[in-house]
């Protein structure tokens, strides 16, 4: 393993509080500083985010303020997914505990929304 590479993160590692890097956990290390990075270190505002879009009806947001819901979500022909591909991709019920079943719910809600716009998917 490059010392270059152990010296540029270095700093992060520590930050996240990850034990050092080595050959043989670079993956399991990289793996966790990604996490860190994206999603515990921004925990307060993505907390604040889960009780804005719990406070609120998202689908209804997007509905009337489509022009947010494009900037978002942009439809360009190389990103538009159909919608029961997307469906089958997520995990069935008995694979989710209750907080990610109440989201898988709203997400089958969000697709059927989107698809009641737009019937190509």
């Amino acid at each position: 393993m490059p010392e270059q590479l152990k010296t540029d993160v270095s700093e992060y590692i520590i930050e996240a509080n990850l034990p050092p890097l080595t050959a043989e956990n670079v993956r399991l290390v990289s793996g966790a500083l990604i996490l860190y990075n994206v999603i515990e270190k921004r925990r307060g505002e993505l907390d604040d985010l889960e009780k804005g879009m719990e406070s609120i009806s998202l689908i209804t947001f997007l509905s009337k303020h489509r022009q947010i819901g494009f900037l978002l979500f942009p439809r360009t022909a190389e990103k538009i997914a159909v919608a029961e591909t997307v469906k089958a991709r997520i995990k069935k019920d008995g694979e989710l505990g209750t907080s990610e079943q109440r989201a898988r719910i709203f997400l089958f809600q969000y697709i059927d929304e989107l698809g009641r716009r737009d019937p190509k998917g």
